[in-house]
């Protein structure tokens, strides 16, 4: 099977397209070679994680204040008003006869055509801006989870060094900061005391077995004693008790 050489970024400021799957199949009768298929990466993918460009984007003007955009609502061109500003800027720019046709009530060519051209530019600027952000954003998203996925591999093999030999990484007081485990072992000993603190708790607070009381039985009457029992009134023929 042949190699599928990488593909190379011609320049780190150009967003990147979206990857496209090459797997040569392997024609019928040929067993497949032994060599591993190198599959592209593209920069900006899942696979691959880029430095960022060097860009210096210009700083914003000091005392400058934003507007509330909302003040601005039912301000900004149709669609088909953008698609005719660039040929319209052009006829105002190149017009003689402007004026005469419009009066003086209206603004003049001039200044209408420049202040379309500032509109269209900074449109334009807005667009590219947010189409960057967007690619600036993805490449965040990616490096940070290719860090943090290596760090928490450093951090589990980290703690087991630093356990069992501290003076083995005590060399790298910053990476241990960034691992963040002085607040990583304390987390821990506070888990541990809060979850033997409850089980001692739980302990006391079992109620304690106790034999079931005893019942005391009715004393069974002595053998020949009398029974006591209704007794008769030979005067009245009733029923009495002793």
């Amino acid at each position: 099977m042949p190699r599928v050489p990488k593909k190379r970024s011609s320049s780190a400021n150009t967003v990147p397209a979206a990857p496209v799957a090459t797997s040569p199949p392997t024609p019928a009768g040929q067993p497949a070679s032994g060599d591993a298929v190198t599959t592209p990466t593209v920069p900006g993918t899942a696979e691959e994680s880029l430095a960022p460009p060097n860009v210096i984007l210009p700083a914003v003007p000091a005392g400058f204040i934003p507007v509330n955009l909302k003040d601005y609502r039912g301000y900004y061109p149709k669609a088909v008003q953008v698609a005719a500003m660039p040929s319209a800027i052009k006829e105002l720019e190149s017009s003689t006869s402007y004026a005469t046709v419009f009066g003086s009530a209206v603004v003049p060519a001039t200044k209408l055509a420049g202040d379309l051209t500032n509109l269209v530019g900074w449109s334009s600027l807005r667009s590219q801006v947010e189409a960057y952000l967007v690619y600036v954003q993805s490449n965040e998203a990616i490096a940070s989870k290719v860090a943090m996925v290596e760090l928490e591999q450093l951090g589990g093999v980290y703690q087991v060094i630093n356990k069992g030999n501290a003076a083995a990484v005590a060399a790298f007081p910053a990476t241990g900061r960034l691992l963040d485990v002085p607040k990583v072992t304390a987390a821990r000993g506070v888990a541990t005391r809060t979850r033997k603190a409850k089980a001692k708790a739980s302990a006391a607070a079992e109620p304690t077995a106790t034999a079931p009381a005893a019942t005391t039985a009715a004393p069974a009457p002595a053998t020949g004693a009398a029974v006591a029992g209704p007794v008769v009134n030979p005067s009245t023929g009733g029923a009495t008790t002793k």
